[in-house]
């Protein structure tokens, strides 16, 4: 039984053997087969976006809310840039392997070197860019401002150049980002000032056209003179009325000695009076009853001249509510016209501080992304590790032949198994 045990480990230790030399002769083949694999890498210095607005002035001059103060203390403050993730999809683009593809030949032609076949999937599975998280908070991620731009090529020279030129185009796709930006806010600003200001016209032509044809005044002008004239009339009619009112008891006294002076007579015949009293009496009645005439006459007079003032009345005070509500009506839109031009100029102040904010930030040339180390050819390979594929070749192979002599033992014991079952 121990002659069988030993005679079981030899060829297994055989068999590890055998299976171990095989498969690692075959692994350094293949190694030595391989290209060896260079990374060439470049720092560059992620720069913030240079201008922000901020229209915050002392608390003195906030308060008297005065333009040309606040301009004067109108600053600016850093913008940041974008996340590292937003650049790393943007460096590692289909855009930015093709702007390579198209230069790379160039870098080539002037180092002297025979044309290099590239491929915009090769040229891209051979970026990475690789960024550290300095600050990390439930809210806010903030990365380190070095980015390390690598390439890796089966040549460092190569190596070497791609990832120059990588952090040239790198440079300049930023700063065309960042151009393009500034110029769409410089324009939407300027659209927006430019409305502002037809706005601000708009108005001041409405209220030149109001004032112009001097239709507020001429309004206000037939308003006053018909409300003159029919207060005219109203003092008129009170004055008639009073006229009238003293004409009526002045009738009525003479209505009263009218009366008495034709009694009179009657009484001095009763009497026994002399002719000549009689007669003077009825002189007494007539002159009463003529001047009675002439004031009742004067009385018809009035209320016909009160009448006539009443049908006037009649026509002037609905013409009265007309005026007002029209000089009500132009009031308003006058109004309308110069809060609309009072708005307008506020909002082009306020537009004209942003736009000359936006116009110094646009002035500024600094790129975003500045070359903080350029890349050279690297001095030694960073692949393949052949002595470690070696090694995990010859191990997964000792562990194989450990399965499958195993597994074969396992497999001839079942075998006769299952033959002497089927004997039975």
């Amino acid at each position: 039984m121990a002659k069988g045990g030993e005679r079981i480990l030899r060829r297994l230790v055989v068999r590890m053997v055998v299976a171990a030399a095989v498969a690692g002769a075959a692994a350094l083949l293949f190694s030595r087969g391989l290209e060896d694999r260079y990374r060439a890498r470049v720092l560059l210095n992620l720069a913030p976006m240079p201008f922000k607005q901020s229209g915050e002035a002392p608390k003195n001059l906030a308060i008297l809310g005065d333009p040309a103060a606040h301009v004067s203390y109108l600053t600016v403050h850093m913008q940041e840039a974008l996340s590292m993730p937003d650049y790393t999809l943007v460096l590692t683009s289909e855009e930015m392997a093709t702007r390579l593809c198209e230069r790379l030949p160039e870098r080539f032609e002037a180092a002297g070197w025979e044309p290099i076949p590239l491929s915009i999937g090769g040229v891209r599975g051979a970026l990475d860019v690789r960024s550290k998280i300095l600050l990390q908070t439930a809210d806010k991620v903030e990365y380190q401002r070095i980015v390390e731009l690598l390439v890796t090529w089966d040549d460092p020279k190569v190596a070497a150049v791609i990832a120059n030129e990588w952090a040239s185009q790198a440079i300049e796709m930023a700063t065309a980002m960042r151009t393009a930006g500034r110029e769409g806010a410089v324009e939407l600003l300027e659209e927006q000032l430019n409305q502002a200001w037809a706005r601000f016209d708009d108005a001041h032509e409405r209220i030149e056209i109001l004032d112009g044809a001097q239709q507020i005044d001429g309004l206000a002008r037939r308003l006053a003179e018909t409300e003159s004239a029919i207060t005219s009339y109203q003092v008129q009619q009170a004055r008639l009325s009073a006229e009238m009112g003293r004409l009526e008891k002045q009738i009525a006294r003479l209505d009263e000695e009218i009366a008495r002076a034709a009694a009179a007579p009657e009484q001095s015949r009763e009497d026994g009076a002399a002719s000549a009293a009689v007669a003077k009496g009825g002189q007494v009645r007539e002159e009463l009853t003529r001047v009675r005439s002439l004031t009742a006459s004067e009385l018809a007079g009035a209320q016909g001249e009160q009448e006539a003032l009443a049908a006037i009345l009649v026509e002037w005070e609905p013409r009265a509510v007309a005026l007002r509500a029209e000089l009500a009506r132009a009031n308003k839109e006058r109004a309308t016209f110069e809060l609309q031009a009072r708005t307008s100029e506020k909002r082009i102040e306020e537009m004209s501080r942003n736009l000359d904010a936006m116009h110094l930030s646009a002035a500024d040339t600094v790129p975003e992304f500045k070359l903080a180390s350029s890349a050279v050819p690297p001095s030694g390979p960073i692949g393949p590790h052949r002595s470690l594929l070696v090694a995990t070749v010859v191990c997964l192979a000792a562990a194989g032949a450990v399965v499958h002599f195993f597994g074969m033992i396992a497999l001839r014991r079942y075998a006769r198994m299952l033959e002497m079952a089927l004997e039975e």
